[in-house]
């Protein structure tokens, strides 16, 4: 049990938004992977390691690398 965390950028940095998408990179990118474009071994399921990769992965594309989430988690967590 415990709580994660996924924060758009990280402490020393800015969320950056495009007025193309009408959001910030980061909503846009973790839509995206809920609408299914996370779900990387296709089983009809997004996980939580799946989500976070494509978040991460996709923000930095999408700002060239000017933007990077971060997720904390406790050891514990299972996902």
């Amino acid at each position: 049990y415990g709580v994660l965390v996924m924060s758009s950028s990280m402490g020393d940095e800015v969320s950056l938004e495009a007025p193309s998408i009408r959001a910030g990179f980061f909503t846009a990118a973790l839509t995206e992977g809920l609408a299914g474009k996370a779900d990387f071994n296709n089983d009809g399921v997004i996980h939580l390691h799946e989500l976070d990769a494509w978040t991460t992965r996709r923000v930095q594309e999408m700002t060239s690398g000017q933007q990077n989430p971060v997720t904390g988690r406790p050891p514990s967590f299972q996902t």
